[in-house]
């Protein structure tokens, strides 16, 4: 058993405890914005997975040997969101003081971690203070999002730590909790391997268990992997492992790719000293599974490999050269922290902003169970809507949800609870429509009763819409109507003119020539007719090219009149 000796000196204590409150400090104060944040898209789907859960899932899904990027393989950190709805439900803050909290813990930890590998008190204050506060992993204690990455840096410190104890059983545990974090740990007995190289008897049979753990969640990751094509899919062919190595090196330094793979060649030059190289094989070993995901990359991921690169940093025993690095460095690293601040709050508002506005509707509306969302914030992805949708009903309750812009929509808007979405980049605003009886005349912007609409309508600017060379609609026909208009006209600088037909109930009533820049009402007669539902048609020739997709007319209002 090793033991950590600390220094008996009551002087050095006394600085080694200002230095981690200053940090502490320093911290809090640096991210104090981070509470007003909010949920990004993996977190409502991930939420609502684990509203509908129970604990023994969870405990299931802990005991089965088995480890694949699906979250419902990662019960270690998807008990977090589980716990966390429970108690803090949909209140944001408290989810940043958890994580920011376990990150802080994770800073003890490398801090230990360096001091039991050898390093001076120097050193491990140096390397410490570089995995707590990069730039690079500013999305960890920001985005709850991140917390798999987090907790599996945290099981793979205490794996190392306990292992370097003569703890193996708990080495074991804590390996296994890692794994069930995220799939990355896999490698970590690599870390263990160059451990009883460089620091103890190369006894191999204390890391015969957990080669045998990582083999058998390997074949089941290969087995998994095996005829899967999407963002998930390992690639180890030489285009995406560079593709991730040059995003990584980017984020290492915060500048181009060359200038962070120099940094590690110049790295390798002090690979003599033993913190050194067991921190290049930690690095190494936590970045083995990420270089080859190129459809999942982010700095964030980044985090649990860091750890080899601070220990690496706790080699240092010159004071003079750690606060050179620390003064070129801290500046650097604050003004990347406040681009990113600036950016993470701005995407916050708009996802707030969405979300309040859907929860006011759905407690104002509670039977309302069929979503059709046209646009959305930009950092809220598809899948976050549904799962943002689905924290606002109960547990268990079926919902449907569409985009407006795919073909599936159409059968979501004949639910009789529909409610539509439309988000407003420009505003920054959600607007929301309860399904109503159909109208008579439909203006195309944010308050358009989108189930009215049939095939052939294209985007939403606000106050237009793209139609296809064929449109369909469905209106209300008045009985005193006499006469049915069309708001449109062609986009500036085109120059050939258009012709527009209108059918109604598949019967044209006229057709006009649509040549003048900027809108203008096209009006024509109808005769007389009984009041009830209309089927509209709409057909331009010839069409416009617009890129590859071949468009009509932008139409910004129609109807009876």
């Amino acid at each position: 058993m090793h033991k950590l000796t600390f220094p008996e000196n009551t002087h050095t204590r006394a600085l080694l405890l200002l230095f981690a409150v200053s940090i502490v400090i320093l911290f809090v104060i640096g991210n104090r914005g981070a509470t007003r944040g909010f949920f990004y898209e993996d977190d409502f789907d991930n939420l609502a997975n684990a509203r509908g859960a129970e604990a023994p899932d969870f405990l299931v899904a802990l005991i089965k040997p088995m480890v694949s990027p699906d979250s419902a393989f990662r019960p270690v950190a998807t008990f977090y969101y589980y716990v966390m709805g429970r108690t803090a439900a949909l209140h944001f803050a408290p989810y940043i003081y958890v994580i920011q909290a376990i990150h802080l813990g994770n800073f003890l930890s490398v801090w230990l971690l360096a001091r039991t590998l050898g390093a001076n008190p120097l050193g491990a204050c140096a390397g410490a203070m570089l995995f707590v506060f990069h730039s690079a992993m500013f999305h960890i204690y920001w985005r709850p999002m991140y917390v798999f990455d987090l907790l599996c840096a945290t099981f793979v410190l205490l794996t190392v730590l306990t292992y370097r104890r003569g703890s193996i059983f708990p080495s074991l545990i804590f390996f296994w909790l890692a794994l069930k974090s995220k799939e990355l740990a896999i490698f970590l007995p690599l870390i263990l391997i160059a451990y009883e190289w460089f620091f103890e008897q190369r006894r191999w049979r204390r890391v015969a268990p957990f080669l045998a753990t990582s083999a058998v969640f390997g074949i089941w990751a290969l087995v998994y992997n095996a005829g899967r094509n999407n963002d998930y899919s390992l690639r180890f062919a030489p285009a995406p492992v560079w593709t991730c190595t040059r995003f990584y090196a980017e984020k290492l330094v915060s500048g181009p790719a060359w200038i962070g793979l120099a940094a590690l060649a110049c790295i390798f030059l002090f690979a003599r000293n033993r913190l050194v190289r067991i921190g290049l094989v930690t690095f190494f070993s936590m970045m083995l599974v990420m270089l080859a995901l190129p459809g999942r990359m982010a700095p964030a991921y980044l985090y649990t490999a860091w750890i080899g690169l601070a220990i690496a940093m706790s080699a240092v025993t010159r004071p003079a050269w750690a606060a050179l690095f620390f003064v070129v460095w801290i500046p650097w690293n604050y003004r990347q922290l406040r681009i990113e601040r600036r950016a993470e709050l701005a995407a916050a508002d708009e996802r707030r902003g969405w979300f309040e506005a859907a929860q006011e509707f759905v407690k104002a509306h509670p039977a309302v169970d069929a979503f059709v969302y046209q646009n959305r914030p930009e950092t809220m992805g598809n899948f976050g809507i549904p799962g943002a949708l689905r924290c606002l009903r109960p547990p268990g309750a079926a919902i449907t949800v569409a985009d407006a812009e795919s073909p599936g929509h159409f059968a979501a808007m004949e639910h009789p609870n529909l409610v539509v979405i439309a988000w407003n980049p420009v505003l920054r605003k959600a607007t929301l429509i309860a399904r109503a009886p159909d109208v008579a005349y439909i203006e195309l912007n944010d308050m358009t009763p989108l189930w009215q609409l049939g095939e052939g309508w294209m985007g939403n600017d606000y106050h237009f819409r793209w139609m296809a060379p064929h449109a369909a609609a469905r209106l209300v026909r008045p009985a005193s109507a006499s006469a049915f208009e069309v708001v449109t006209g062609l986009p500036p600088n085109f120059e050939r003119a258009s012709r527009l037909t209108v059918s109604l109930d598949h019967q044209p009533i006229g057709t006009t020539s649509v040549d003048r820049a900027g809108l203008k009402a096209y009006r024509f007669e109808i005769p007389k007719g009984s009041a009830g539902t209309v089927d509209v048609e709409m057909d331009v020739s010839p069409p416009i090219q617009g890129g590859t997709t071949l468009l009509g007319l932008p139409i910004t209002s129609f109807g009876f009149k």
